[in-house]
């Protein structure tokens, strides 16, 4: 069993070298890890050198289903990804310490089809990241960025139970190689955002749920860009949004 984890650059060459998340990852016999820079940046080229990771510098600017995709996809074809392996899509703005990691690759010596854990926004731990969240309705988003309604959030006593399914974002989801494979990957037409509710989703309807790891964690030092009202971030996601919802209703996912 190994872990192939995917992590896209997207001017974030600081943010990932800073992290330090990569570095310690990397450390591992059973870790791989993929860099591809949106923007090719000499200073992460060289970090990833030193670190012994993957790194590949993209021609022309990708959306964030796309770059996983090529990962996974190079991963597979060049670097011997099997079926039962995992494949782990990890954003840059997030740490795992080393404790973590040692409970994180004995906890999928079990295994898995798809898997993420519980995020906080401070190092204290006492803030949860919402990464954890029920399923959205149109008026959810609507709600969302118009008063910061936070309802489909799950609480910190419904992580172990929820009281529905959920879905995790695509800051940190591990999956089984083949399932991943054979779901059709993420969904490319979206640019940024939503693509981890469709996966989910999709998911769900073949009867596989996440798996939440609640004795394991990490920390998001998440930018919430999109909240800038329109940003083109906030343009990215309300348009990730639309598509979402528009393949809801045709029955698509």
């Amino acid at each position: 069993m190994r872990i192939f984890i995917s992590v896209v650059s997207h001017y974030d060459h600081a943010t990932i070298i800073n992290m330090g998340s990569i570095k310690r990852l990397a450390k591992y016999d059973d870790i791989t890890v993929i860099c591809r820079d949106n923007v090719p940046n000499p200073i992460l080229q060289q970090a990833c050198i030193d670190y012994e990771c993957h790194y590949i510098a993209n021609n022309t600017e990708q959306g964030f289903a796309k770059n996983n995709n090529d990962n996974f996809l190079y991963a597979k074809e060049s670097l011997g990804l099997n079926n039962d392996d995992y494949f782990m899509l990890l954003n840059p703005d997030v740490a795992i310490d080393e404790s973590n990691i040692n409970k994180f690759l004995a906890a999928l010596q079990t295994p898995k089809q798809f898997v993420s854990m519980p995020m906080f926004l401070d190092v204290d731990k006492r803030i949860y990241d919402d990464h954890l969240r029920y399923y959205p309705k149109l008026t959810d988003f609507i709600q969302s960025y118009l008063y910061n309604d936070r309802k489909t959030m799950l609480s910190p006593d419904e992580i172990v139970t929820p009281k529905q399914p959920i879905w995790v974002s695509g800051a940190l989801m591990i999956i089984n190689a083949e399932l991943f494979q054979n779901i059709g990957m993420l969904h490319d037409k979206y640019y940024l955002y939503c693509e981890d509710i469709d996966l989910c989703l999709r998911l769900k309807k073949i009867g596989i749920v996440p798996e939440i790891l609640d004795d394991i964690s990490a920390i998001h030092c998440r930018q919430r860009k999109s909240k800038t009202l329109f940003s083109r971030y906030f343009c990215w996601h309300f348009h990730s949004v639309l598509r979402y919802q528009c393949r809801r209703f045709l029955n698509r996912i």
